[in-house]
């Protein structure tokens, strides 16, 4: 990885160290904020549960398949650490989700004998589960590691971390109900994707990048849970993740991240920066973030 005092100029001025996969779908307004603005004034645009969830159904996943540590304990822990989080009042609908996830009980279809959980406990099952399918057979499954990707034309190295390897990527993901008032119960699963998301598939290119540079062959697997069950995506039977599709991705992003780089590059300081992109603040990732966090935004443009 890059080291602080081998950045470029531009790049040291805006706090922009690296790039990264998930960070490609943001708005360059967003980004810049995000980096330029935010984070050097600790302002954290704070996730809501369905966030933590999805982190807490990975670590359940990989503490049963990886290091074969006992379920009921491990989902105890996953329990004790989501019950840390405090519902987010900037966040539409946080503690009725927080509430559903917890302690909403569902009953999976068409399962003889009945299988029936909390929502959060069966998406924790499933994920072990689906985990566990999409490396069956692998002598070797280990934790992730960091990896930082060069993109040609692009100065600055995408950084991310693999969630799974076997011989290749295992991307987790997880899928947690959404609140609706058109259902007598107040909420709806949202279903498992019938192909992998655009976003996803961007992350596993990076890290299907940096292991082809030590194999020729890089399996790639998607795994997607929820409180239903689970679904896996792989490199042999999904288009969206062919060697072709995922070398698209990687052009896609290397688009987005030279013109963020060229803007840098163009800008003297943070009014010149901010002058050459123009905010929509109805985006939906601009939605839901602490009001100190969008007075701050609205701030800078309406300086500039």
């Amino acid at each position: 990885m890059n080291g602080f005092d081998e950045l470029p100029d531009w790049a040291t001025r805006f706090h922009f160290h690296a790039h990264s996969a998930s960070a490609i779908a943001r708005p360059d307004s967003k980004e810049f904020f995000e980096k330029v603005i935010a984070r050097p004034q600790e302002l954290y645009d704070r996730a809501g549960c369905p966030a933590l969830a999805g982190k807490l159904a990975e670590k359940f996943a990989k503490d049963v398949v990886i290091k074969n540590a006992d379920r009921s304990e491990s989902f105890r822990h996953a329990v004790s650490i989501f019950d840390t989080h405090n519902p987010l009042d900037h966040v539409s609908g946080d503690a009725d989700k927080f509430f559903v996830i917890r302690d909403a009980v569902y009953t999976v279809p068409k399962t003889d004998p009945k299988i029936e959980g909390s929502v959060f406990e069966l998406t924790l099952n499933h994920t072990a589960e689906g985990l566990a399918a999409a490396t069956q057979g692998q002598n070797q499954i280990t934790d992730g590691r960091w990896v930082s990707v060069h993109l040609e034309g692009v100065t600055l190295p995408f950084i991310g971390q693999i969630d799974v390897e076997d011989a290749g990527v295992v991307e987790i993901k997880t899928r947690y109900p959404s609140i609706s008032a058109r259902t007598k119960r107040g909420w709806q699963i949202n279903s498992l994707p019938s192909k992998p998301m655009p976003d996803h598939v961007a992350q596993v290119a990076i890290y299907w990048k940096w292991l082809k540079q030590q194999a020729d062959n890089v399996p790639v697997k998607l795994v997607y849970a929820n409180c239903r069950g689970y679904r896996i995506f792989t490199d042999q039977d999904t288009e969206q993740l062919s060697p072709a599709n995922l070398c698209a991705a990687l052009d896609r992003m290397r688009t987005v991240a030279r013109t963020r780089e060229k803007l840098m590059q163009k800008a003297q300081n943070i009014n010149d920066l901010f002058e050459l992109v123009a905010p929509d603040f109805s985006h939906f990732m601009w939605r839901n973030v602490p009001p100190e966090y969008r007075e701050a935004a609205e701030q800078i443009w309406s300086s500039t």
